[in-house]
């Protein structure tokens, strides 16, 4: 089976808002294409987003969050008791803040599109019933905090290392309230101590949210997304439980489509060789691309919208002391960043970083960089723009973490993974993952029954 991503920008005007025009094929996705979301666009855009989570044919919605710090200088974070690590990672939650968010929604197409009649035509061996067609929308949200939070230096260093741009998300971001309530009079009491424009720029994220729960049929896909859920639904759903086993029934309740987290899929049941989302995604890449046959499976990949962005982005780099590994001089790569996708040496590393040369030896492969280079010449792949990002963004690695579920879907629909992976989330240092699933004897939480009895009255008087 073969999984071929296509590049495909579709025009469209939404408002004022000028959108690009153009196509582009790449067997290479280095970068993805992305929608910008600031103070300046959230009216426009939530609307875009909220048509594709309605649209029949969206499968699932990956997501990945950038925070503000790790708490590391919170004890208990890494305990072995569940019920421990959760409240220390709920003060995490309520320390610091939500800074980026990246949503990529996975949308079926159908497989009389244009590009599935080109694939066929190809190949005429290929049987057009088992091609998956996929519309991928994404979007990087710049969000501003208005409480109070914590900031980790050595997080806010890692994240502008890695390109985020800290000046926009203060100028530009999107306002937001954390851990506010559904109670109409909470909310009134609290509003009346901020202006108008914060009010409205919270509600309006508040609303895409909602109506991811409102679906009940979308899967939600994380990687290693823990305390990505846990910071989602206080900065923008309702107070984090007190309890882990309420905030679990409440999390079951919300996606009835299933959670899925690709880490745990590729750690304990593809017993990858390293997990770390840019490893297995760039692997998943190489390996489908090779494969080939009658039976061989395409996803087509179409991002239709790129909103002009005048924004550029600048990276400074210093020099640093170098540093030796023996392991790494003998295997020719830097043994630590394969194994955990960070260095801490990073640029001033002695040692490649590059996850070609990593693959080409776990894989036992020794051309594969020098196919890359020519493919990749010959393809003229798009040079980065304004819109494109790179790994450690949320949108791109929100991007790559859809990307990995749909190759690891195959193997759920193939055999009897399904029922191993859905509804489980990797926990680090533990044998088992979090299920997620309704407590027996825990209720879920008042706030978000309460927020689901006014979403389905409202519904009932539209209907």
């Amino acid at each position: 089976m073969h999984i071929l991503v296509v590049v495909f920008f579709h025009h469209l005007s939404v408002g004022r808002v000028v959108i690009h025009s153009t196509a582009h094929h790449s067997l290479f996705m280095d970068t993805a294409h992305f929608n910008t979301v600031t103070d300046s666009n959230i009216d426009l855009l939530s609307k875009a987003i909220k048509s594709t989570i309605r649209q029949r044919g969206t499968a699932f919605v990956a997501i990945d969050t950038e925070f503000s710090g790790l708490g590391k200088e919170i004890p208990n974070i890494k305990a072995k008791d569940m019920h421990i690590r959760y409240q220390a990672l709920r003060s995490v939650v309520m320390e610091y803040a939500l800074m980026a968010l990246g949503m990529s929604f996975f949308v079926k197409s159908s497989l009389d599109s244009v590009q599935t009649k080109k694939r066929a035509k190809v190949d005429p061996s290929l049987d057009k019933e088992q091609i998956e067609s996929y519309i991928v929308y994404n979007y990087h949200f710049f969000l501003n905090c208005q409480t109070p939070y914590k900031v980790d230096p050595q997080s806010l260093v890692f994240l502008v290392k890695n390109g985020y741009d800290i000046h926009r998300q203060l100028k530009d971001g999107v306002a937001f309230i954390p851990g506010l309530t559904h109670n109409r009079k909470s909310q009134e009491e609290y509003e009346k101590s901020v202006n108008r424009t914060i009010t409205h720029e919270n509600r309006i994220l508040r609303e895409i949210i909602q109506e991811l729960v409102k679906s009940r049929q979308l899967s939600i896909v994380v990687h290693n997304g823990l305390l990505d859920l846990m910071f989602l639904y206080h900065s923008l759903y309702e107070p984090l439980p007190e309890s882990l086993d309420i905030f679990i029934s409440d999390l079951a309740d919300m996606f009835p489509g299933g959670i899925y987290d690709t880490k745990y899929t590729a750690e304990y049941l593809d017993a990858e060789e390293s997990t770390f989302l840019s490893y297995i995604y760039r692997k998943y890449e190489r390996l489908e691309k090779k494969k080939s046959g009658p039976n061989e499976l395409v996803i087509q990949v179409m991002k239709p919208i790129v909103i002009e962005d005048e924004h550029h982005k600048k990276k400074n780099k210093k020099n640093k002391p170098r540093q030796r590994h023996k392991k790494s001089e003998e295997a020719g790569y830097c043994v630590v960043y394969a194994s955990r996708g960070y260095c801490a040496w990073d640029t001033a590393c002695e040692f490649s970083h590059d996850l070609d040369v990593i693959l080409d030896a776990h894989l036992g492969e020794k051309t594969e960089r020098a196919v890359r280079d020519a493919v990749m010449q010959e393809s003229e792949a798009p040079k980065r723009t304004d819109e494109q990002e790179t790994y450690h963004s949320a949108c791109f690695d929100a991007f790559m973490t859809g990307y990995v579920h749909a190759c690891q879907g195959r193997k759920m629909r193939e055999g009897a993974e399904k029922n191993g992976s859905e509804n489980r989330l990797y926990l680090m240092g533990k044998d088992i993952p979090l299920h997620v699933n309704r407590q027996v004897y825990k209720q879920p939480s008042i706030n978000h029954v309460d927020r689901m009895s006014s979403t389905n009255k409202i519904q009932c008087i539209q209907n």
